[in-house]
C-alpha cells in the first residue's frame, strides 16, 4: 500500500523586507513525525510548525535580511511523514513552488545639485537617484546642512526624486 501523498503551499511568493509567509502542508491522510527538520529551504527560516488534525501543518517562514534571490523553494521529505492509518512512510520531496525574496534595502546610488555656489536668494535642483524604486521618500529622510529642501517628489515611479533647495540666510559655510 502505498505512503502517504502531500502538497505544499506558500501564500506569498514574492517576499520583501518585513513581510513573513504561510507555509502549507497537506497531506492526503493523517501523518505522524512531521517536523521542521523535514523541511529544507533557501533565502529564509521556517519556524512555528503546528498542526489541529495531522492532515495540515502550517508553519511561518521568514526571508533573510540583505537577501536577493527570484529561485527559492520550500521542500519537503515525504519518508519523514508516516501515516498514523497505515504506518506507511511517504516517499519523494516535494516542493512549494518557486518564490522570490528581495530584502536589500535601496541605496542612493546618486546625489546631483544644480548649483554647488549658492547665495542669498538662490535656490538649486537637487537630484537624488536609488538603486530601484522607493516610496514615501520625503525631505525629513535626509540631514540637509544650512539649507531646507522643499517640494520633493518624483516622476519616474520612486527611482529619482527631485527638490528645490534654499539655503539659509546668514550662513558661509564651504562644507555644505
Amino acid at each position: 500500500m502505498p505512503g502517504p501523498t502531500a502538497t505544499i503551499q506558500i501564500n506569498d511568493t514574492a517576499l520583501k523586507i518585513g513581510d513573513t509567509a504561510t507555509v502549507t502542508l497537506t497531506f492526503s491522510e493523517e501523518v505522524t513525525g512531521v517536523s521542521l527538520t523535514g523541511f529544507t529551504n533557501s533565502g529564509g527560516v521556517l519556524a512555528n510548525l503546528t498542526t489541529a488534525d495531522n492532515f495540515v501543518y502550517t508553519a511561518t517562514f521568514t526571508p533573510t535580511l540583505n537577501f536577493q534571490s527570484s529561485l527559492n523553494y520550500i521542500d519537503f521529505d515525504m519518508a519523514t511523514a508516516r501515516s498514523i492509518g497505515t504506518l506507511e512512510l511517504g516517499s519523494g520531496i516535494i516542493d512549494s513552488g518557486n518564490y522570490v525574496i528581495d530584502t536589500l534595502r535601496p541605496t542612493a546610488t546618486g546625489i546631483a545639485i544644480s548649483d554647488a555656489m549658492l547665495k542669498v536668494g538662490d535656490t538649486a535642483e537637487v537630484t537624488i537617484t536609488f538603486s530601484e524604486a522607493v516610496s514615501g521618500f520625503t525631505s525629513a529622510d535626509l540631514d540637509i546642512a544650512n539649507g531646507t529642501l522643499l517640494n520633493v517628489a518624483s516622476s519616474d515611479g520612486g527611482v529619482t526624486w527631485t527638490g528645490t533647495l534654499t539655503p539659509s540666510a546668514g550662513i558661509s559655510d564651504t562644507t555644505n
